[in-house]
């Protein structure tokens, strides 16, 4: 994608033409919706991305054994997703603390097999350059913990001031090493970021809420009754 910006002149005028020519634009992660604002503060919009929640939370217990990793490597995205600086830093974490740390490894699996293996984890380790997305949003929703890039200004956009579940991550191998420490010299702490996980998703991302939120922003209102709208 990256490569398609910087190398291909007339992918950008296309999207800059569409974004001249629409009435609405529609940011679904904090990075999208500051470049658009940027451009287009009039006409643009945040709405989150949706997910299907389940409605009862998933039942989520202490952590007693060693915490539960889980990363997904894509091979063709590795530097663009951050995880050729992540997987090697678990590798060390899982060195350093070979009797309290299992890192599982997805990579370049079917959908249905990556979310097998996400199921038995207990952090998913997500990106390292951009907010969290649908991947977060899809471990989250199974109750799971997740290390992503979760600054404060994607929480202040969402108007959250309670629920801040996700570890941030820097973007230094140091930084990063240091915040997945935490999680495993205070395992306790997992129960409740799995929780709180879980009622993030719920409160922002469901997708009636999402689709409430489309509707809200995009229809224009109704006429009033007896009125004639010229």
């Amino acid at each position: 994608m990256t490569d398609m910006w910087l190398n291909q002149p007339e992918v950008r005028e296309l999207s800059r033409h569409m974004a001249d020519t629409s009435d609405l634009l529609i940011g679904t992660g904090y990075e999208y919706w500051a470049c658009l604002y940027h451009y287009f503060p009039g006409k643009t919009r945040f709405i989150p991305l949706c997910m299907d929640i389940p409605d009862a939370p998933p039942r989520i217990e202490e952590t007693a054994g060693p915490v539960r990793f889980f990363i997904g490597i894509q091979r063709e995205r590795n530097e663009e997703k951050g995880t050729d600086i992540l997987w090697p830093v678990l590798q060390q974490l899982k060195a350093d603390y070979p009797d309290r740390v299992t890192v599982n490894k997805a990579e370049n699996v079917p959908y249905d097999e990556y979310c097998r293996l996400m199921d038995n984890s207990d952090v998913l380790i997500d990106q390292l350059y951009t907010c969290y997305a649908m991947n977060a949003l899809k471990a989250m929703s199974k109750g799971i913990a997740v290390a992503t890039v979760a600054i404060p200004e994607a929480y202040e956009l969402l108007g959250e001031k309670e629920l801040f579940p996700m570890i941030d991550l820097p973007c230094d191998k140091k930084g990063i090493y240091r915040a997945l420490e935490q999680l495993v010299l205070h395992p306790e702490r997992l129960a409740q970021l799995k929780r709180d996980s879980f009622a993030f998703v719920r409160k922002h991302h469901h997708y009636l809420k999402v689709a409430e939120e489309y509707v809200a922003r995009t229809c224009p209102s109704p006429p009033v009754k007896g009125r004639v709208e010229s």
